[in-house]
């Protein structure tokens, strides 16, 4: 024993050289997971099975839990256990418990990455599927189709997470609604809006006020629109280049882009580029 405890307080993987009852020794097992986690695959079945010795491990490291035996794979506390280190643990938990609403639902409660590996029926669940996109819009990815299509559930995802709106029904990326939540909380989700929503103005205006790179993501006729590009070229300047010609040649946007990056003189209408005031700056 002496021997195997040394030799696994330096590599924790000499476990599986064990004889089968230090594999079922309880200090051995620990001090080889304290070196290498994923040591505990050989320890025995008995240990795996340990329900009081998988509480402890799983509290220090949710990832034991993919090493755990299937009773304790479809153990609830063992499994909320782990997920309190992440959500993602979840994906350890047996079909059972994925399939069991309370358990999911207390999951997704923890951590709502948990929320991924549910069972498909519970991820079209809209309690479930709110609770976890409060904490992660991104999740919207994992909902079931109706609840991509439901604007509660899409507007709380990209309230919290504004590109989800990838994720989002072709109808709700033509929501203005939905939309403007989601420009206004990240403004690159314009480039997955809808057409008509890439032509509104105050979603356009909403998004260039947040940074005016996302007038590339625009329609032709908001890039012809004045206030639009003046607004984005005063938050970043080079994007003149995805302006109207006409607005290219206009000097009170041409020196607005020009102030606000240099490099934008590169942009600006060829009628303006030796215009004495932009050259100036």
């Amino acid at each position: 024993r002496d021997f195997v405890l040394a030799a696994v307080s330096q590599n924790g993987d000499a476990l599986k050289y064990a004889c089968e009852e230090l594999k079922n020794d309880r200090d051995v097992v620990l001090t080889a997971i304290g070196v290498y986690g994923m040591a505990l695959q050989f320890a025995s079945d008995e240990v795996r099975s340990d329900r009081d010795f998988m509480l402890m491990v799983v509290g220090q490291d949710g990832d034991m839990l993919r090493y755990a035996s299937e009773q304790m794979k479809n153990d609830r506390e063992v499994v909320l256990t782990a997920v309190v280190n992440s959500g993602e643990f979840f994906s350890y938990a047996s079909r059972k418990l994925k399939r069991n609403r309370a358990v999911v639902l207390e999951a997704v409660s923890i951590d709502g990455r948990a929320f991924r590996y549910a069972n498909y029926r519970l991820r079209g669940d809209k309690e479930i599927a709110l609770r976890s996109l409060s904490t992660d819009g991104s999740l919207l990815k994992y909902a079931s189709e109706s609840l991509r299509n439901d604007s509660d559930v899409v507007l709380m995802a990209v309230t919290q997470c504004g590109w989800a709106l990838v994720y989002a029904s072709e109808q709700l990326r033509a929501d203005r609604g939905v939309v403007l939540a989601a420009v206004s909380q990240n403004c690159d989700a314009l480039k997955f809006a809808s057409d008509d929503m890439k032509n509104d103005h105050d979603v356009v205006l909403a998004a260039v006020a947040k940074h005016g790179y996302v007038l590339e993501y625009t329609s032709v006729p908001m890039r012809s629109d004045r206030e639009v590009v003046l607004t984005a070229v005063k938050r970043y300047g080079e994007t003149i280049k995805n302006a109207s010609m006409e607005l290219r040649n206009d000097r009170e946007v041409a020196l607005a882009a020009v102030l606000q990056n240099s490099d934008a003189m590169w942009y600006v209408g060829a009628s303006l580029r030796h215009d004495v005031w932009i050259q100036g700056f």
